[in-house]
């Protein structure tokens, strides 16, 4: 029996929210019998494969965006069951936490948050 070793762990960790979000727009292509939302998934598509760093910003921001405007949208809803509230506060929570795992997933440095990177000349 083999376990999971930190590496593996952090691949899959680094590729679960394209997944997601690959998987939300399969079950929104299904549930509205529209393949050109299909298109939507094309972006984290090619995420997984070239791993590019501004496309996963972006990707991030435009998702965590999403997840605001769900939020907003169901609080806001007319159709104000128990059933319809708990099932989307629970998809937009999932969604929150996907976004941002995907927006931290970036491999950007801000060189003024490590020690000892800034220039002194810079206050002169």
């Amino acid at each position: 029996m083999t376990t999971l070793s930190l590496s593996h762990t952090a691949i899959i960790k680094q590729y679960l929210p394209s997944l997601y979000f690959i998987a939300v727009v399969v079950w929104m292509t299904v549930e509205t019998d529209n393949m050109w939302i299909s298109l939507i998934a094309l972006p984290f598509i090619i995420q997984m494969i070239l791993n590019n760093k501004y496309l996963n910003l972006t990707l991030g921001s435009v998702m965590i965006l999403w997840s605001a405007y769900m939020a907003w949208a169901t609080f806001f809803k007319i159709d104000n069951t128990v059933l319809f509230i708990s099932v989307a506060l629970c998809f937009t929570v999932f969604n929150f936490y996907m976004s941002r795992m995907m927006f931290l997933n970036q491999s950007f440095t801000i060189s003024a948050l490590r020690e000892n990177s800034l220039d002194e000349t810079m206050f002169i």
